[in-house]
């Protein structure tokens, strides 16, 4: 292998991990972290290059971006709101620009439900989901379609929301070992899915 591909594979391997870690630490609501993994996972965004690498870290740089302003809101940021209207308008864009492809829609339309919901609009919230779920039958994305369905029926539920709910998440994910063997089904699996919460300001529903 050429020195120019080893370094290139080795520039690929440090910005995927760069863009896994912000996103964990933006679930675990970790923002000390996420703020300097924030600052290396920015430099794919300029890029436009269609890469398979590309499209995913834009998709979770985004939803990075979308955890957030859930903590603006949450603090009542002054700039709360407005960060709210840029970020709505970039994921639109995100589709319009067709940039990470129509296979990432359904996340990106997921993304743009809940910015709404965080928002208060309701409406557009519906509107954005019931787009999402489409695209997934469309697409024959089962796993994005069941993580939309447990976001809408917890989004309009009157669950309440438990601060570790993540960390519950991953410690009750089943072995690869498990997995391989049949003792868990592909629903069990399906289920551990990481639900944006609903429970920042009034539900608008």
């Amino acid at each position: 292998m050429a020195v120019i591909d080893i370094l290139l594979d080795k520039s690929l391997h440090t910005e995927r991990v760069n863009i896994q870690r912000y996103m964990e630490y933006a679930r675990l609501q970790e923002w000390d972290k996420f703020h300097i993994f924030s600052k290396r996972a920015k430099n794919l965004v300029p890029r436009r290059t269609p890469t398979a690498l590309y499209c995913e870290g834009i998709s979770r740089y985004t939803e990075g971006q979308v955890l957030y302003l859930q903590k603006q809101i949450e603090e009542q940021s002054e700039n709360a709101q407005d960060s709210g209207v840029e970020l709505l308008k970039n994921l639109e864009n995100l589709v319009a620009q067709n940039t990470t492809g129509p296979v990432f829609y359904p996340r990106l339309y997921h993304l743009m439900a809940y910015v709404c919901l965080l928002m208060g609009d309701g409406q557009n919230c519906d509107l954005f989901l019931r787009t999402a779920l489409q695209l997934s039958d469309t697409q024959g994305n089962v796993l994005e379609k069941c993580w939309l369905n447990m976001s809408n029926e917890w989004w309009h539920s009157s669950s309440e929301f438990t601060e570790d709910q993540w960390l519950q998440t991953v410690s009750s994910l089943p072995s690869w070992e498990k997995i391989v063997s049949g003792e868990v089904t592909m629903q069990d699996i399906q289920k551990n899915k990481f639900l944006m919460r609903v429970k920042v300001l009034d539900n608008p529903f």
